[in-house]
């Protein structure tokens, strides 16, 4: 769930989105404030998701978004309706995934990537001797422990 100033951004796993019921079936939707369905992905576009992997915040009023198997990474202006297909090189298997700025940042248990959306650059930021399971948080990774957390930064 992602809520904005005046829309709220709900995306759903496969047991809601394959059981055909209310709006899990968009796979991905959109409400006002006050709960009133807007739109749904589904519905509304070629692709059909089934089960929404990641969802995140671009950038003003855009989510980036990909689902099951070989599903394009998307981009949804939620102001205007529309979603861009994106081209980035991001595979499978990713524990985490976060922006900042104009950059796109995500993490498999083994190493951490970023793409400058500018400049189409990908870059390893680091690999990972053994299973990370930290967080990104925008260009840092977090670690929660239970005497609080900690952020490190990923780029100099």
């Amino acid at each position: 769930v992602i809520v904005f100033e005046r829309k709220i951004v709900v995306s759903y796993f496969d047991v809601g989105a394959m059981a055909g019921k209310d709006f899990a079936k968009e796979g991905l939707a959109i409400f006002k404030k006050s709960g009133e369905f807007i739109w749904g992905f589904n519905s509304n576009t070629a692709f059909t998701i089934w089960d929404c992997y990641h969802l995140i915040k671009s950038g003003g009023n855009k989510v980036l978004f990909w689902g099951y198997g070989k599903f394009p990474v998307c981009e949804l202006n939620i102001d205007f309706l529309t979603v861009e297909e994106l081209d980035l090189p991001i595979q499978m298997g990713i524990d985490s995934v976060s922006t900042f700025s104009d950059e796109i940042y995500w993490k498999t248990p083994k190493a951490a990537y970023s793409f400058n959306r500018t400049s189409k650059k990908r870059i390893q930021l680091r690999r990972f001797n053994k299973k990370d399971r930290r967080l990104l948080v925008g260009d840092r990774l977090l670690f929660v422990s239970k005497n609080g957390f900690e952020f490190e930064r990923l780029k100099g």
